[in-house]
């Protein structure tokens, strides 16, 4: 019977240079090893949230970006970006070549002491949390080597590599490698597209979303901006998910005039049609945002306007608010907050018994229906806002609106 769960040693050597990049600096070892191999002893720390504080520093992994980098390493396996590495204290040992100027870059050997475990008589790689080194810059490399089809030890890459350093300058390092101006959304698609990279079509669907909703959130002052308005699973707070942003813009490119800006074959699109979209749709949420401030950013369980439903039922009015309006006027939003007026007293914040999610029997639907018979008084007052649960004919909301 094989033994599981047993450590082996695995040994890994490779020429290395050893530069202090000041006075007080911690050594930092560049040297080229095999990428699988190395991968097999690396983990990521990835950023969580929990009771309220913040642990790890890494971002959540990108799978689209992994898989892009994946496809492109198995055809072109070339990747001159260095991996940046903390490895824990003990697992580097480096011996410098004799007769050197120690107040120079030295030229050596370094030894990496890794550890692989046996199961059932074959070797596995260790579990994240206790492997010998984290990556501080490079992880969606990392992970598309190991996705690539090329073999193992046939595929050296650059380490970058600190020995023993304690986590905060691990953050330090993260923080300042990445305080560089980040590559657009709009502008990696249009790289995409140039390089002839072409997803298969669900997935390239699903990245036009992504990128429309990246584009939607990095214009000033966006409706949708990250931390503020949206959040992201384990990374940080907000009180509305991407996804649901992610099915705004899924619902306004099939159901609304901005399906003329989206072709069959997402990887058609040019990215000034995913710039026009999203431009569409900041004017329209940044007007709708503004006539209701009472409510917009608030977390769902203490109105219904940011929350799912609420959100994919005023998408529905997208057309009827937008037609014929120019999107580079000056006055675009006042203009989209003038149509608003007739429905400006909507009580988001009275219908906590209305599902802030789509349920099988509340659809967004029926918060449109409620929401478009208070239009058609055209601000006429008192009127009824109600709605009424289909399945059970009882009312979930039932205000009487007055004039101001």
């Amino acid at each position: 019977m094989k033994t599981n769960g047993k450590l082996q040693d695995a040994i890994l050597e490779a020429m290395a240079l050893e530069i202090k990049q000041g006075p007080t600096a911690k050594a930092l070892y560049v040297f080229a090893i095999d990428g699988k191999t190395i991968a097999k002893q690396l983990g990521v720390q990835r950023m969580t949230w929990h009771s309220g504080k913040l642990t790890g520093f890494q971002r959540q992994l990108d799978k689209n970006r992994v898989r892009v980098i994946a496809q492109y390493l198995s055809k072109n396996p070339v990747l001159p970006n260095a991996l940046v590495v903390a490895f824990k204290p003990g697992t580097l040992v480096f011996e410098a070549n004799a007769n050197q100027d120690p107040t120079a870059p030295r030229l050596g050997k370094m030894r990496i002491s890794g550890k692989l475990q046996e199961i059932n008589g074959t070797l596995h790689p260790l579990k994240e949390a206790e492997r010998i080194g984290y990556v501080i810059d490079g992880q969606h490399r990392l992970r598309a080597i190991e996705e690539s089809t090329v073999q193992e030890g046939e595929f050296p890459v650059i380490v970058s590599a600190f020995n023993g350093v304690d986590t905060r300058f691990q953050l330090d390092q993260f923080y300042a490698l990445n305080q560089t101006v980040p590559i657009g959304t709009a502008h990696l698609a249009l790289l995409r597209r140039q390089l002839g990279y072409e997803p298969p079509p669900r997935e390239a669907y699903k990245k036009a979303i992504s990128d429309v909703a990246g584009i939607l959130q990095e214009m000033d002052g966006s409706p949708f901006a990250p931390e503020t308005h949206i959040s992201v699973p384990n990374v940080y707070p907000g009180p509305l998910s991407i996804t649901v942003l992610e099915g705004v813009i899924d619902r306004a490119v099939k159901n609304t005039q901005l399906r003329f800006d989206w072709k069959q074959n997402a990887s058609d699109i040019p990215v000034k049609d995913l710039q026009q979209v999203a431009k569409g749709l900041y004017v329209f949420f940044k007007g709708v945002s503004e006539s209701f401030p009472q409510y917009w950013g608030k977390k769902p369980k203490d109105q219904r306007l940011f929350s799912a439903i609420g959100l994919y039922a005023m998408i529905m009015f997208y057309d009827r608010v937008m037609s014929g309006l120019d999107l580079n006027s000056a006055n675009a939003v006042q203009r989209v907050k003038d149509k608003l007026k007739p429905i400006k007293d909507v009580p988001w914040g009275k219908m906590q018994a209305v599902p802030a999610a789509p349920k099988s029997t509340i659809r967004p639907e029926h918060l449109f229906d409620a929401v478009n018979d208070l239009w058609q008084k055209d601000g006429a007052r008192p009127a009824t806002f109600k709605i009424v649960d289909p399945m059970s004919g009882t009312s979930l909301v039932d205000v009487e609106l007055h004039t101001e």
